[in-house]
C-alpha cells in the first residue's frame, strides 16, 4: 500500500467525523441499552480527551545500565513485555495515526 493511498483514505474517513460523533451522541443520549450508551460515551471521551494512560511494570534481570542498551534493544525489550502482557507494542504504537485510536 502506498503512502499516498493511505493518506487519501484517512482524509476520506475524516470527512465523516462530524456525522460519526453525532451518531455516537445520539446513541449515548437516546439508546435504551445501557451497554450501547456506555460504549458510545466511552468512544466520545476517548476521541475528545484521549484514552487514559496505561501503566506497565517490567522486571529486568539483565544487570546492565539502561545507558548501555541500544535503542533497538530497549524497544525490543519493551515490545516483548507488551506482547506478553497484552499491551500495544512500541512498534505498533508508532504505526498508529496521531489522534486516531
Amino acid at each position: 500500500m502506498s503512502l499516498r493511498f493511505k493518506s487519501g483514505r484517512l482524509e476520506k474517513c475524516r470527512t465523516h467525523t462530524e456525522a460519526a460523533i453525532t451518531a455516537l451522541a445520539d446513541i449515548m443520549n437516546n439508546s435504551t441499552s445501557d451497554t450501547a450508551r456506555a460504549t458510545a460515551a466511552s468512544h466520545i471521551l476517548d476521541r475528545g480527551w484521549g484514552k487514559a494512560a496505561q501503566t506497565t511494570t517490567t522486571t529486568v534481570t539483565e544487570k546492565r545500565s539502561a545507558l548501555d542498551w541500544t535503542t533497538d534493544e530497549l524497544v525490543a525489550r519493551l515490545n516483548e513485555h507488551a506482547e506478553k502482557s497484552g499491551g500495544v507494542s512500541a512498534a505498533k504504537e508508532a504505526d498508529r495515526e496521531p489522534g486516531i485510536h
